[in-house]
C-alpha cells in the first residue's frame, strides 16, 4: 500500500471515529433531556393536583362559612354554586 493510500485510510478512520463519537454524544444529550422532561412533567402534575386539592378544600369551607353567615334563598343558591365548583375540581 502506498503512503497516500495509508493516509486516506487513516483520515477515513478518523472521520468515522468522529462521526460515531458525535452520535454517541447526541444520544446522551437526548436521554438526559428526556429524563429531565419526565421529571418536570411529574413535578407539574404533582403541583397541579396539590393546587386543585387546596382549591377544593377552600371552596368547601368558604361555602360552609358563607351559608352560616347569610340566610335565605341567596345563601342556598351561592352554596349550591360553591358545591358545584367543588365537585368540578374533585372530578379533575
Amino acid at each position: 500500500m502506498s503512503k497516500e493510500a495509508k493516509e486516506r485510510e487513516q483520515k477515513a478512520r478518523e472521520k468515522a471515529f468522529r462521526k460515531e463519537s458525535q452520535k454517541i454524544a447526541l444520544r446522551g444529550l437526548g436521554k438526559s433531556a428526556s429524563s429531565q422532561m419526565n421529571t418536570d412533567k411529574e413535578s407539574v402534575k404533582t403541583k397541579g393536583e396539590k393546587g386543585m386539592s387546596e382549591a377544593s378544600t377552600m371552596i368547601g369551607s368558604t361555602g360552609s362559612s358563607f351559608q352560616e353567615s347569610v340566610k335565605g334563598q341567596f345563601s342556598k343558591k351561592v352554596t349550591q354554586v360553591f358545591e358545584e365548583q367543588k365537585q368540578t375540581l374533585d372530578s379533575f
